[in-house]
C-alpha cells in the first residue's frame, strides 16, 4: 500500500514538473497578442523576399552584361579589318597588268603562218580616222549621218551579189550607179558631200569597185562602179584575189609583236610584189585600175596608189593607226602614209620612192619612218617635198628619229640639252616659206570645186 502511495507522489511529481517545463517554454513572448500576430505574418513577409530578390537579379543582371558584351566587341572586330583588306589589293592589280599585255599578244595568237588556217574579219580592213575627224565641224553630225548612209550601201555591195543596173543617161560613161543618195535633208551643200566622199574613199581601201568618176550636185550623189565590177559574181572572184593575198602578208607576220615589225614587213612585201606602171610608151599609167588595191594583188603592178592603200590596208586590219594621205610631190598628186609607231609617235612612210625603179627585188629605207625634217635621197626634208592636202588635220609627227630616244642613256647629258633645241626650230621655219605654203591653197580647193554638178574629173596619184 505505501509502495502504490510512493508511486502516486512519483507520478504527480513528474506532472508538476513536466507542466512547469512547458509553461517555461512558451514564457519569452511578453503577451499573447504578440504571438497571435506573429504567425500570421510570417508566411506573408517570405514570399516578399523571394520575388524581390530574383526578378531584380535575373534582369538587372542579365540584359546588362550579356549584350553589352556581345554589341561591344563583334562590331568593332568587324568592319575594321575586312573592308581595309578587299580595296587595297584587287583594284591595284588587275588594271596595270591586263591592258600592257593585250596588244601584243593578240596579233600572234590570231594569225597562222599559213595563210590557208587564217579566217579574215573583213570589217577591220576600215580605218575610222577620217570618219573621226568629221566630227571636228561644225556640221559634223551631218557629215557623219551622210558617211554612215554611203558606208550602209557600200558594205552591202561589196560582200553581196547586187548587180549595179545600168542608167540611161550615163550610157557611154561606163558609169554604174550602186545607189543615188539625196543629202537634202541633212541640208549640206554639193561642196561639203565631196569632201565628205573623199573622207569616205580615203577610209576605205578595200572598196577597189568605188569608181573615181561620179556624179555628184543638185542634192544627189550617184555613188558609181564600173562595168567590170558591175555584177557580184565578178567582185566574187576579185575579192578572193585581195583577200588571198593579204593573207599571205599576215602569215609573214605571224610572229612579231610591235608596229615597226609589221610596218617592216608590210613595207617589204608589197614593194617586193609590186612594180610601178608604165605604158606601152614608158609612160605613167594613168588607168582608174592602177589607183586601187585590186591592181596589185590581181596585177602586181600599179601606182603610188596601190602602194599607199595596200599599205594602209594591211595597218589597218594589224589594228595599227594610220592615215592614207594624198597631196602633192614634185607638183605632181601623190599618195603616201601617215603610220603610229610602238613609241607612240607618228611617222612618214612614202612606199612608191621606196621602190627603185628598174630593181624588182631592191628595197630602200630612205622613206620608211620618217619625222618631218628628216632627209630623203632627194636632198629634201619629208614635209618639203611632200605637202598633204588639207581635208581633215593630220596627227603632229614626231620630232625625233624613231629609236633615238634610247640614246640619252648612253651618251651624257649635252645632247638633250642641244638636239631638241636646234630641230624644231630650224626646219618648221623653212616649211610655211616654201612648198607647203603655196600648193595646199590652190591645187587642192580646185579638185574639190571641179567634182560638183558634173562627173568628176579622177585625181590620178603619180
Amino acid at each position: 500500500m505505501q509502495l502504490k502511495k510512493l508511486l502516486l507522489c512519483i507520478c504527480v511529481c513528474f506532472c508538476v514538473l513536466s507542466f512547469s517545463a512547458c509553461s517555461l517554454l512558451t514564457t519569452p513572448t511578453t503577451s499573447p497578442s504578440a504571438g497571435v500576430s506573429v504567425s500570421p505574418s510570417a508566411p506573408s513577409t517570405l514570399p516578399s523576399v523571394e520575388e524581390s530578390i530574383e526578378p531584380s537579379v535575373e534582369e538587372s543582371i542579365e540584359p546588362s552584361v550579356i549584350p553589352s558584351i556581345e554589341e561591344s566587341i563583334e562590331p568593332t572586330v568587324e568592319p575594321t579589318v575586312e573592308p581595309t583588306v578587299e580595296p587595297t589589293v584587287e583594284p591595284t592589280v588587275e588594271p596595270t597588268i591586263e591592258p600592257t599585255i593585250e596588244p601584243t599578244v593578240e596579233p600572234t595568237e590570231e594569225w597562222s603562218d599559213n595563210p590557208e588556217e587564217i579566217e579574215l574579219d573583213v570589217s577591220r580592213f576600215h580605218s575610222t580616222y577620217g570618219y573621226e575627224s568629221l566630227a571636228l565641224h561644225k556640221n559634223g553630225k551631218k557629215y557623219q549621218e551622210m558617211y554612215r548612209r554611203i558606208d550602209e550601201v557600200a558594205e552591202r555591195f561589196h560582200n553581196g551579189n547586187e548587180t549595179a543596173k545600168v542608167d540611161p543617161s550615163l550610157i557611154g560613161s561606163d558609169l554604174y550607179p550602186v545607189h543615188i543618195f539625196n543629202y537634202n535633208d541633212l541640208k549640206i551643200t554639193d561642196d561639203e558631200c565631196a569632201f565628205i566622199v573623199e573622207v569616205y574613199i580615203a577610209d576605205h581601201p578595200l572598196y577597189y569597185w568605188i569608181s573615181y568618176n561620179y556624179l555628184l550636185g543638185g542634192g544627189n550623189y550617184y555613188l558609181c562602179t564600173t562595168g567590170r565590177y558591175a555584177f557580184g559574181s565578178e567582185r566574187a572572184k576579185f575579192n578572193k584575189m585581195i583577200y588571198d593575198g593579204v593573207k599571205e602578208y599576215l602569215a609573214a607576220a605571224s610572229s612579231l609583236m610591235n608596229e615597226y615589225e609589221l610596218a617592216k614587213v608590210f613595207h617589204d612585201e608589197i614593194i617586193v610584189d609590186m612594180e610601178y606602171s608604165h605604158d606601152a610608151a614608158d609612160s605613167i599609167e594613168d588607168s582608174l585600175w592602177t589607183q586601187t588595191v585590186l591592181a596589185l594583188f590581181e596585177r602586181g603592178e600599179g601606182v603610188c596608189a596601190t602602194y599607199a592603200k595596200t599599205f594602209s590596208l594591211m595597218m589597218n586590219y594589224a589594228g595599227v593607226e594610220n592615215v592614207f594621205v594624198t597631196g602633192h610631190s614634185t607638183n605632181e598628186p601623190h599618195g603616201w602614209n601617215l603610220v603610229k609607231m610602238d613609241d607612240g609617235e607618228w611617222y612618214w612612210f612614202d612606199l612608191t620612192w621606196d621602190d627603185p625603179k628598174n630593181n624588182p627585188t631592191g628595197i630602200r629605207y630612205n622613206y620608211f619612218c620618217k619625222t618631218d625634217n628628216e632627209i630623203g635621197s632627194d636632198g629634201k626634208a619629208f614635209i618639203v617635198s611632200h605637202v598633204p592636202n588639207d581635208y581633215y588635220p593630220l596627227p603632229e609627227r614626231a620630232t625625233r628619229p624613231y629609236g633615238e630616244k634610247d640614246e640619252p642613256e648612253v651618251t651624257p647629258s649635252k645632247e638633250p640639252e642641244t638636239e631638241p633645241t636646234t630641230q624644231p626650230t630650224v626646219a618648221p621655219t623653212e616649211e610655211p616659206e616654201t612648198n607647203p605654203s603655196e600648193e595646199p591653197e590652190t591645187e587642192p580647193t580646185v579638185e574639190s570645186i571641179d567634182l560638183i554638178s558634173k562627173e568628176k574629173e579622177p585625181f590620178l596619184f603619180s
